[in-house]
This record gives structure tokens, sequence and C-alpha cells, in this order.
């Protein structure tokens, strides 16, 4: 480790780590009927999570090997939009189909990381114009999460929205407390998105600890105000 900054990234992944096992923990509890949401809910944590571990990880190990951490920590990035997706769709009694289709942009992205990994990096293969096949991958992997988190957020706006518009006269006073739950999953995962532009704009001029610190106190915030709702409840 090299400073103070790698000890607050590890605090703040551990707190953000506890705060994931305490909702897991709460979310198995509610039983088997309400699973079928909750198993989204679950992924779209654990995707967080291993977000916050991989920050920690990162501490502890050569830069050499890098590549291996990214080629198992790289593709769970493109598991959190669409498990939200999945989890308002179950909510709403219009469960996906299909939900195998939104795990197919993950594995592209496996693919590709696992051919950079496996081939020196990808530095050695030169396309024409003198880009490098890691330069492309790293492009559009990072288009990629741009444009996915633009349209789940624009989809999952759609469905929220709709799923309330049907049932706010059925929830009563359950009502604001549904209100609220959708804001902070919505308004949640809004935050991490900005943050994770504002990230990659600021780590052209800073180092990579430095870029993704606001992403990680933005997952921790997520859980924490999922965690204080799931209390007030």
């Amino acid at each position: 480790m090299t400073g103070w900054m790698d000890y607050i990234i590890i605090t703040v992944a551990a707190i953000g780590l506890v705060q994931a096992i305490f909702l897991c923990l709460i979310l198995r509890s509610e039983g088997a009927r309400a699973f079928g949401a909750n198993r989204w809910m679950m992924i779209f944590i654990a995707a967080i999570a291993c977000n916050l571990i991989e920050d920690v990880i990162e501490q502890f190990i050569p830069v050499e090997i890098n590549g291996v951490l990214t080629l198992f920590f790289g593709p769970i990035n493109f598991v959190i939009a669409p498990s939200i997706y999945l989890y308002f769709r179950e909510i709403s009694g219009n469960p996906s189909r299909h939900p195998w289709v939104h795990a197919i942009l993950p594995l592209i992205v496996f693919n590709l990381i696992a051919w950079v990994v496996t081939h020196d990096g990808g530095y050695g293969a030169v396309l024409p114009g003198g880009v490098s096949v890691r330069e492309l991958v790293i492009g559009f992997c990072w288009t990629a999460i741009f444009a996915q988190i633009s349209l789940y957020i624009a989809m999952l706006w759609r469905v929220a929205c709709r799923y309330f518009q049907q049932t706010q006269e059925q929830l009563g006073a359950d009502r604001d407390l549904m209100r609220r739950w959708i804001g902070v999953i919505l308004g949640g995962l809004t935050l991490v998105f900005v943050t994770v532009a504002i990230g990659k704009i600021v780590g052209l001029y800073l180092p990579r600890s430095t870029e993704m610190f606001g992403t990680e106190m933005a997952f921790v915030a997520v859980l924490f105000a999922m965690t204080y709702e799931i209390a007030t409840r």
C-alpha cells in the first residue's frame, strides 16, 4: 500500500461489505415467496460487493497480475443494471421470460478480457492504424457499460412508473414506503452511473485509486440507503 488513500479505500470497502452481507441476510429471511424477486436484488448487492472486494485485493497484489483480477471482476459490472431491471420486472408481476438474454453482454466482455489476458496483455496484436487490440477492448468495454446503463435506466424508470401507477390505490398507507424504496434503488443506480462517468474523466489525469474512489463511496452510499429503508420498514 502506498499511503493514506489506500487505508481509506480499504475502510470504505469493509463498511460496504458488512452492509452487503446484512442486506442479503435480511432479503433471504423474507422467505421463499419473496425469493423470486429478492434473488435479483441479491445478485445486484453481490455485484457491488465484488467491486468493493476488488478494491481491497488490488492493494495487496502485484501489478503484473491485475489482468487476472480484471478477468474475474470486470464482467461483473455488466450484471448490476440487468439485475435491478429483472428485480423490478419480478415485483411488477411481469417477470422476464428469458432472463438469460441479459447475460449475453457480460459473457462477451468476459471472452474479450480473457483473450487479452491470455495473449500477453493484448499489446502484441496491433490493428491497422496503430491501435492495439487491448486498447480496442478497453474502448469497447467503456462504451458498452455506458450504453448499457443508459438503456437500463430508461427501461427501469418506465417499468417502475408503470408498476407504481398500477398499485398505488392498492398499497394504501404503504404507498409512500414503496415510493421511497423505488426512489432509493433508481436514484442509487443513477448516482453510480454519474460517479463512474466522472471517475472516468478524472482518471485521465489522476491515478486509478483516486479515479475509482468516488465510485466506491457511491456503492457504499447506495447500500446504506437500502439498509436504512429496509430497517425503517
